[in-house]
């Protein structure tokens, strides 16, 4: 059985607090229009990496345009889940927190779906920077 991803991340309260603080940061220069990050990846090969677009579909997503979300990328509900799972391990007091741990815990010990999240990805990368149109 492959050692958990997801859980020993939302153990630590200051990394979920530091990857919400992040992506606040990200989401609201894009939406002011600052171009605050560009994809190194992109920017040497032309062709968009397993995470470009992920912005972008999230900004769309919240104005509840999913298929405009999803074209940009197809991972942004995961996205969304894995946000609230964040935010959730970054705030509940002790005990509903231990409570979410452990559930979590649990769920990734029994389907590997970090693992499975991850390769996916990985995959989805691969075919879009050799076969996907670029950004």
């Amino acid at each position: 059985m492959p050692a958990p991803i997801v859980t020993p991340l939302l153990q630590q309260r200051r990394v979920c607090l530091a990857l919400l603080g992040l992506c606040a940061v990200v989401l609201a220069h894009t939406v002011s229009g600052l171009d605050l990050f560009h994809c190194p990846f992109h920017a040497l090969t032309g062709r968009p990496c397993p995470g470009c677009g992920l912005t972008r579909a999230l900004l769309a997503s919240a104005r509840g345009e999913l298929g405009v979300a999803l074209r940009f990328h197809p991972f942004v509900p995961l996205v969304w889940v894995g946000l609230a799972l964040v935010a959730l391990a970054a705030g509940l007091p002790a005990r509903p927190r231990a409570r979410l741990l452990d559930v979590v815990g649990r769920l990734e010990a029994r389907t590997s779906f970090g693992h499975w999240l991850a390769s996916s990805l990985l995959v989805f990368g691969v075919w879009r920077a050799v076969w996907g149109a670029p950004l």
